[in-house]
């Protein structure tokens, strides 16, 4: 099994990342990947990039290096109203955007319930076509209520590479009931790394793994095949 995109990486725009736009899709391209996603962090994380540098996203090319690339942002959930850190008529530029749960950002005493319902609020925005690391065990979550309304929305759920390292403990674990779940229902998946570095774009073993150990369905993983990303971006 081989990934074809990666749409979850971070440049140096997330100033927590090291590497640019160019060496993200030079590597990408030297690794066989075909297409990129960018998705710098919302200005809610605190060193995030300013709301102007997502407007001006639309001066990429759309082919960087032998790659397709994709215009995107990591939106931060910020309450349970589901609002997102950018507004409407930036995100109307991008081609897609992650919306995800970092702590920190949203109120820490939040309970369940609530966290779901940020999500599926959130779930509400057009251009929000992936939920960011939703196994995330420090942000519990009805996982069958969501699950079902992204089957309903045809919005994806991320396997994230870099929360089964370090990153996230735990979320192996409650990836692989999420996933479980998420193939009983029929959702379709996507597999990224949320690299901050270019040589981990596409650089996804950990994810792949889980995939395996689940036996999800190829059908149902967008990124193996240039033509289910071109389906699923139609209106890129």
């Amino acid at each position: 099994m081989r990934t074809i995109a990666d749409c979850h990486i971070h440049t140096v725009a997330s100033q927590h990342a090291y590497s640019t736009i160019t060496e993200y899709c030079r590597h990408a391209f030297k690794t066989g990947l075909k297409i990129v996603g960018v998705t710098d962090h919302g200005p809610a994380m605190a060193d995030g990039p300013h709301e102007y540098y997502f407007l001006n996203l639309r001066i990429l090319p759309r082919q960087l290096e032998g790659v397709t690339l994709l215009r995107g942002a990591e939106l931060n959930i910020i309450d349970d109203s589901g609002a997102l850190d950018l507004r409407s008529h930036i995100l109307t530029d991008l081609d897609y955007a992650i919306a995800s749960y970092h702590n920190g950002i949203f109120p820490y005493y939040y309970t369940s319930q609530q966290l779901t319902q940020g999500f599926l609020k959130a779930m509400d925005e057009p251009k929000v076509k992936i939920l960011g690391h939703p196994d995330n065990p420090r942000v519990p979550i009805d996982q069958e209520a969501v699950l079902l309304k992204a089957k309903e929305k045809g919005i994806l759920i991320e396997v994230n590479n870099a929360s089964y390292g370090y990153i996230r403990p735990g979320s192996y674990e409650e990836g692989t009931k999420l996933l479980t779940l998420a193939k009983k229902i029929g959702n379709a998946i996507i597999i990224n790394s949320d690299a901050h570095f270019h040589e981990d774009v596409g650089n996804v073993p950990r994810a792949l793994q889980l995939v395996k150990d689940v036996d999800y369905p190829k059908e149902l993983i967008v990124n193996l095949s240039v033509e289910r990303m071109k389906d699923f971006f139609a209106d890129v």
